[in-house]
């Protein structure tokens, strides 16, 4: 094999780790509450050790598998095991579904127009997109990519959620009225619907029976999905799309606070804060969040400049990098790397990083392509995509012998 090589430069890279603070009653994975703390905040002391000061001999490798090019793009989404890419192919315009194995595009859907923002909600058989051009929400077959069902509801902003055969979805048009709305999972039929000051839907996810859906005049928000009932409100200013909320594997909801500037744990079936990890940034350096990846009991999320490991039950924060410049992707999670994509400080070049889930130790660090936020990082196993420029390239990750 190759052995390739990189430079991380003197204070480029910071490497924190910071123990958190756990209150009785804590950790002890039971949704429906048992937190002796409200809001708790988490956080502690950093040691903080700088990398870099010399070559950085990487300890991966990437190999390029595949190429497959798109005639328009306009970003993807990793959901179970397949990207779906908002783009144009052999003259259908909207969604192409991209195996990550192969990088083979199983089928395409014409939207008529390629979407700007593509939001998607999945089911077992169907996958549910909507779009911030379109008022149609579509239930598309998730082997063929054939349109089942449609329904002309208004314009998203964030992705839908299913649960025992309802989809809850919303709309963010401003000019006109915003409901959120529960249509039969099949057909898309509606089931109910409320129409309130929601002031634009962000997205909903569910957990333990509750949908939890959050909303741009700073709320988290539970709902009965059977019929619309409202069960809580927790005020936590969402910025938008990609600030939650998240859930993780074991059912667990999370969302990012822009005002806070911190992500929340919040219970599902009460709306009670579980813990808060401050993501320690200054005014305007927030953006982008992007959902976090979660491996088990594990996350990691960029908040800033930062990317945060974090335990997803006590809220432990296990690790966090510093990166002098712009972190323009959210965490892409491989076998043995967490890898986001950043500017570095003033040079305006973009740079690619890898690094160990266990204790942040970098382990890949090399130039990328791309030098501006228009790259996406998607990651299954050991293998790594990389969106850009219309493009999307899968790369096999190994470690170097």
């Amino acid at each position: 094999m190759r052995r390739r090589h990189a430079l991380a430069t003197i204070g480029s890279l910071t490497l924190g780790g910071c123990l958190g603070l756990e209150s009785p009653g804590q950790g002890e994975g039971n949704e429906s509450g048992g937190s002796t703390e409200s809001d708790l905040a988490v956080d502690g002391e950093a040691e903080t050790d700088e990398l870099g000061g010399e070559d950085h001999e990487n300890e991966i490798e990437l190999d390029r598998a595949w190429t497959t090019a798109f005639d328009r793009e306009y970003g993807g989404r990793l959901l179970d095991e397949t990207i779906y890419v908002a783009g144009a192919v052999d003259g259908d315009r909207g969604m192409v579904a991209v195996n990550p194995v192969d990088g083979e595009i199983e089928w395409t859907c014409d939207f008529g127009d390629v979407p700007y923002s593509l939001y998607l909600g999945a089911g077992p058989d169907l996958i549910y997109a909507g779009t911030s051009q379109q008022d149609e929400i579509r239930a598309i077959d998730r082997r063929t990519g054939t349109v089942e069902a449609s329904i002309e509801l208004g314009e998203t902003g964030g992705d839908g959620a299913v649960h025992d055969g309802t989809f809850v979805v919303g709309t963010a048009d401003p000019d006109m009225d915003q409901v959120l709305a529960g249509l039969d999972a099949r057909t898309l039929t509606e089931r109910w619907r409320k129409r309130e000051e929601f002031a634009g839907f962000d997205g909903a996810v569910v957990a333990n029976d509750v949908v939890v859906a959050s909303y741009q005049n700073g709320e988290l928000t539970g709902y009965d999905p059977a019929d619309g009932t409202e069960l809580w409100a927790t005020e936590i200013s969402i910025a938008g799309h990609g600030y939650g909320p998240f859930v993780d594997g074991e059912g667990r909801v999370f969302a990012v606070d822009s005002e806070r500037r911190s992500i929340t744990r919040v219970d599902s079936t009460s709306g009670e804060r579980r813990w808060t990890i401050d993501f320690e940034t200054d005014s305007g350096e927030l953006p982008p969040v992007g959902p976090p990846a979660f491996d088990g009991d594990d996350g990691w999320i960029v908040g800033g400049r930062n990317v945060i490991a974090f335990e997803s039950d006590s809220g432990e924060r296990r690790w966090s990098v510093e990166i002098d410049g712009e972190v323009t992707s959210p965490v892409a999670k491989t076998s043995d790397a967490r890898w986001v994509h950043a500017v570095e400080g003033d040079s305006e070049s973009g740079r690619l990083f890898g690094f160990d889930p266990d204790d942040g130790a970098l382990r890949y660090a090399g130039d990328a392509t791309a030098d501006d936020s228009d790259y996406e990082l998607f990651g299954l196993g050991d293998r790594l995509a990389v969106l850009e420029n219309g493009t999307l390239v899968g790369y096999d990750v190994t470690s170097v012998e």
